[in-house]
């Protein structure tokens, strides 16, 4: 049964590592994009009285 365990934990280790180099690869290719959309919405003002302004 040990070599059970040691293998079983082998496997884990593995598929976690394939699992984080994936996100890593998706925060990578997603990064510029979320970037540019954030400083768009941020610089993108358009001001406006709110609904509930009186005058």
């Amino acid at each position: 049964q040990l070599g059970n365990r040691t293998q079983m934990t082998e496997q884990s280790s593995k598929e976690t590592q394939i699992q984080i180099g994936a996100l890593k690869s998706q925060y990578e290719s997603n990064k510029q994009e979320l970037l540019q959309r954030i400083i768009t919405l941020v610089c993108d003002i358009k001001p406006e009285a709110h609904i509930n302004a009186r005058f």
